[in-house]
């Protein structure tokens, strides 16, 4: 069985301090995403080009697609 490490004050409160941190880059990132339109169109078109040069469905008709 793994023992959980002993923390003293300053490690605990440099424990809080980092929580503290993460929340806040979290908080960060989804503003900044909240504020993002990705173009799912595009998107969509760029997963289907990766699955046909993937799957080596390749013909001299699709050189242009793929």
């Amino acid at each position: 069985m793994e023992h959980l490490p002993t923390l003293n004050a300053e490690q605990i409160a440099q424990e809080i301090a980092d929580e503290g941190n993460f929340r806040l880059q979290i908080t960060e990132l989804e503003e900044q995403l909240s504020h993002m339109k990705p173009n799912l169109a595009a998107i969509a078109e760029y997963r289907k080009k990766v699955i046909c040069c993937n799957l080596g469905n390749l013909t001299v008709f699709d050189i242009d697609y793929c």
